[in-house]
């Protein structure tokens, strides 16, 4: 399967945190028609949930079944949890900035309105920013106005994992990701502060991206006038780095050590009109999906379309496989996977291949029944 890799920019407009959307501004805008891989043609945007100061760093959290989102509201101080059914919570709270002096820390930030309107609303942004997931699972969080690198521990405990370079203070620990070795890459800049860059208190004077591995701490990328998010590439060979303000993307090769090097311009959207940014950034990878099954000879053919996810696949799988048994039936379930550029030539991959995902490489998924049962193959179209 030709598997499609889309990078989505959120363009933050500066100060938009509470204006609600109005109705010709959901739908969504298609610069690439790659988009429609990931995203229905008539797909709106819609409100899921409001009422909260600025939010930032959402993140899925899978706990058995069932799972979460998470995002941080940073003039809340606050991370909330979001679940299926729309129900919100405040997670965890105190995530940001933790001292006596509030009203000195975080970067002012206002709702959008003018200054003259009544509804007019400005607050410190001292709360925490992005969040991820490290190989175990854990939180980690990138806490802004906390000017710190922080894990949460499966019991709850807090865990500083950096807090300063070479002695000195981060300014504001903007986003963060994980790597699958577990070293962890998060921007730095200015947003702690009060005055921003002028302000008296910065100890680093520049901003960058940094590397934690191993509890040692080093700079990453330091060529950008600025950071603002992070994504991986699916097979963690590229990082990709906006510039924030300066709006552009550059995407960096990651090295067998995870030192980054060999930086390149990407996307370049500061000719753009409008308001707005480069943010936080997703990368999606086109899964391959079961939508029909039909029986031919000793065959089971399944066409493939491509969706994100793969929780799909594995329940059609599962569907067959327990029909089957559930009839009587021997089975064999072998999966092929055609690689691009192999001429459409099949390769055997090794079954199970449910468990270790192999399956998500598939042009084609093909069961073959040593004892085909029709009436069971139809029962599944």
């Amino acid at each position: 399967m030709s598997r499609i890799l889309t990078i989505a920019i959120a363009s933050a407009l500066a100060a938009s945190a509470a204006i609600a959307q109005s109705p010709n501004t959901s739908s969504v805008v298609r610069l690439d028609p790659a988009l429609d891989a990931l995203v229905a043609s008539d797909a709106k945007v819609e409100l899921v949930k409001g009422g909260f100061g600025f939010t930032e760093g959402p993140v899925w959290m899978q706990q058995g079944r069932e799972g979460r989102l998470l995002f941080t509201d940073i003039p809340g101080n606050v991370i909330w949890s979001l679940m299926p059914d729309g129900k919100a919570s405040v997670y965890l709270s105190q995530v940001g900035y933790n001292g006596p002096e509030v009203w000195r820390w975080g970067g002012l930030q206002n709702n959008g309105r003018e200054r003259t309107d009544p509804q007019f609303e400005e607050f410190p942004m001292i709360g925490a920013n992005g969040l991820t997931l490290d190989p175990q699972g854990r939180l980690i969080v990138a806490t802004y106005a906390g000017r710190s690198l922080m894990r949460i521990e499966k019991n709850g405990q807090r865990t500083v994992l950096a807090d300063r370079y070479e002695g000195k203070r981060f300014g504001g620990p903007n986003d963060v990701v994980a790597k699958r070795d577990g070293a962890i890459y998060f921007t730095d800049g200015n947003g702690a502060y009060r005055r921003g860059n002028n302000d008296p208190r910065r100890e680093l004077m520049s901003s960058a991206v940094y590397m934690w591995k191993d509890g040692k701490v080093t700079p990453a990328v330091t060529d950008m006038p600025g950071y603002n998010g992070l994504a991986f590439s699916p097979d963690e060979k590229y990082l990709y780095v906006n510039a924030s303000v300066a709006k552009f993307v550059n995407r960096y090769e990651v090295r067998p050590d995870d030192s980054l090097a060999n930086g390149k311009l990407f996307i370049d959207i500061s000719k753009e009109p409008g308001q707005g940014i480069t943010d936080g950034m997703r990368v999606a990878t086109v899964f391959p999906r079961i939508t029909k099954a039909f029986f031919d000879e000793r065959q089971l053919d399944v066409e493939v379309v491509p969706v994100s996810g793969a929780a799909e696949v594995e329940s059609v799988i599962d569907r067959v496989l327990h029909a089957a048994r559930a009839a009587g039936g021997a089975v064999t379930l072998s999966l092929v996977r055609r690689e691009l550029g192999s001429g459409g030539a099949a390769t055997p991959v090794s079954s199970p291949a449910v468990a270790d995902k192999s399956f998500l490489d598939a042009e084609k998924v093909v069961m073959e029944w040593s004892e085909p049962d029709g009436r069971v193959i139809e029962e599944l179209r």
